[in-house]
């Protein structure tokens, strides 16, 4: 910005002495041959009078002597009858010269007028300045008095008169450069500042100050950039936290986070929507989203969303992963992307399948409750309406009553055992491994003896278990008893319990019948079982495993099975081993 003001005052100055030198020029030698017009018509009414005061014609004689005298330097007299002919001139010899009736000055002293005229002398061979005046007199065949002086005399006038005048311009234009440049300075000095701060503020650097003590308009200009600065450093501050603030809670959220503009291209994505598209944000931006994820399905609901508005989500399966797709238009007026779109993207998986989960136990809940209670009102009407039953078939039927009562009394404990263990952790405290181990062996050995089951149970020592007691026996009754009951006649059911790698480990092996691979994922499920019939035989309610699941997750812990038929199955919990 300095060059540029700089340049266009050095222009200035130029066109402005240019401009005055041309006028001083003009003014100059318009002065002087208007002055010389002058003094050329004062001689023209003295030669006048010279004449009205001789008679004779013998001009010669008359004017050489005063011409040539010194009083009337460089000028010339030319003496004109009425048709033109020269009858004198003081510089040449007038029996040559021609006619003079076509000159202007001459046409119009004929006329009676005083004229002036100014134009290159072919006689004399230079540019000559004429006054001509019309001449009356019974004496004199004169019709015209002119009186002639050389522009050169009045261009070297003029001449000496520009060489000062131009000294005198520049002089003035080197002052005039010296105090633009004094000016210049003075104005850029605080417009740098300003021109800096604003391209730091360009760049983020917001809050800056510019110190300038002058009160003039340039003052009112900083003061104003100044407190223009504060407030974008106070909006700035505050926009950036929000914008923090906001992206930190996007990026933390579990749910994917889609913005999309009227073109369907990308203009927003959190980190969770960086995976589910598999590109960075900085690769995913401003391309279009079909060109991202080639669904059809997905694609054709965004179209329609668009078109029509309605029916803003849908669910679609991606591999093995359910996603539930909900669009809405981004609302409010102060906002970029107003005819875009929010496409919002859940894993309901879990969600779904906890759903199943719960219809299906409800389902088995209702079925495992209606079988022992349909058996035991089919028996109390059959011994209510045949009153002459022999007392044997009574007793039996009664039995078989007594057997469904204790089934259904189970499985309902267990229900609620399985409610208990859902919503608290028990009474934790420290107890021994090795004494709890002997005790809940000590409770399964008669139930092992009656199938002719073995049973082998090892323990480090000082395994200190942190939890509730009661429940970490439950959990042990609960696998063995399952290990015991799938097990074969004289087969053998074997306890480990030690630390390895910091954790509590413990497994339950038994060589029975083994489970088939297809049903590992669902075994700890409530109510499933892999041998309906065997398993009601055996008296199970199918919740045992379910069980056993819950109270190793309240002991922040894991259980693994691994099974083959008719080889047996290993049952596999870690325990994290907390200190004493």
């Amino acid at each position: 910005m300095k060059t540029i003001i700089f340049r266009w005052f050095i222009i200035l100055i130029i066109i402005i002495t240019l401009l005055s030198s041309v006028m001083i020029i003009n003014a100059l030698i318009q002065n002087n041959t208007e002055e010389k017009s002058r003094i050329l018509l004062e001689n023209s009414r003295l030669f006048e009078g010279i004449l009205d005061t001789n008679d004779g014609t013998d001009y010669e004689s008359i004017f050489d002597p005063l011409l040539n005298g010194g009083h009337f330097i460089e000028l010339r007299l030319t003496l004109l009858n009425e048709n033109g002919q020269v009858l004198y001139d003081s510089d040449r010899n007038y029996m040559e010269m021609e006619l003079h009736k076509d000159r202007e000055e001459i046409i119009a002293a004929l006329e009676g007028k005083v004229a002036s005229a100014s134009r290159f002398s072919m006689t004399l061979r230079q540019h000559m300045i004429y006054v001509a005046i019309p001449y009356n007199s019974m004496i004199h065949d004169i019709a015209v008095i002119r009186t002639a002086y050389p522009m050169s005399s009045i261009y070297y006038f003029t001449d000496y008169m520009i060489r000062y005048a131009f000294v005198f311009i520049l002089l003035g234009s080197i002052l005039a450069l010296i105090a633009t440049f004094k000016i210049n300075n003075a104005l850029q000095e605080p417009l740098s500042k300003v021109s800096y701060s604003m391209k730091r503020i360009l760049k983020g650097f917001y809050g800056d100050k510019i110190y300038y003590e002058k009160n003039d308009s340039i003052g009112d200009l900083v003061l104003n950039f100044n407190e223009l600065s504060d407030y974008m450093n106070a909006k700035m501050t505050h926009l950036i936290n929000i914008g923090n603030n906001l992206e930190s809670i996007l990026s933390s959220l579990l749910t994917s986070v889609i913005v999309l503009d009227k073109s369907k291209r990308i203009v927003y994505c959190n980190k969770n929507a960086e995976s589910f598209l598999d590109t960075p944000y900085e690769q995913a931006l401003n391309r279009p989203f079909v060109e991202l994820i080639r669904n059809y399905e997905l694609n054709r609901f965004i179209e329609k969303f668009f078109a029509t508005a309605k029916e803003n989500f849908i669910e679609i399966a991606f591999e093995d992963t359910l996603f539930r797709f909900t669009l809405n238009f981004i609302e409010g007026t102060f906002n970029e992307y107003k005819e875009g779109v929010v496409l919002v993207i859940n894993d309901v998986t879990e969600i779904r399948k906890l759903e199943k989960m719960r219809r299906d136990f409800v389902a088995n809940v209702t079925h495992e409750l209606k079988t022992p209670l349909t058996s035991i009102k089919g028996f109390i009407e059959v011994l209510k309406e045949k009153e002459d039953l022999d007392v044997p078939t009574r007793l039996k039927f009664l039995d078989i009553v007594d057997i469904e009562t204790d089934r259904l009394t189970v499985l309902i404990n267990d229900l609620l055992f399985l409610s208990e263990i859902e919503n608290n952790r028990g009474q934790p405290s420290l107890f021994d491994m090795q004494d709890t181990l002997s005790e809940v062996m000590t409770i399964m050995e008669p139930i092992a003896s009656n199938k002719k089951i073995k049973m082998r149970a090892h323990c480090d020592e000082k395994i200190i278990v942190n939890g509730d007691r009661n429940r970490f026996k439950q959990m042990l009754i609960n696998l063995i008893d399952n290990s015991i009951k799938f097990c074969n006649i004289n087969g053998l059911v074997e306890i480990n319990a030690c630390v390895e790698n910091h954790k509590i480990c413990i497994s339950v092996i038994d060589n029975g019948i083994g489970i088939e691979q297809k049903h590992l994922d669902r075994l700890f499920e409530r109510f499933y079982r892999t041998d309906k019939s065997r398993s009601r035989n055996e008296g199970g309610t199918g919740l045992g495993l379910a069980i056993v699941k819950h109270i190793v997750n309240n002991f922040e812990g894991t259980i693994e099975v691994e099974s083959e038929i008719n080889k047996g199955t290993k049952f596999t919990i870690r325990l994290p081993l907390k200190p004493e």
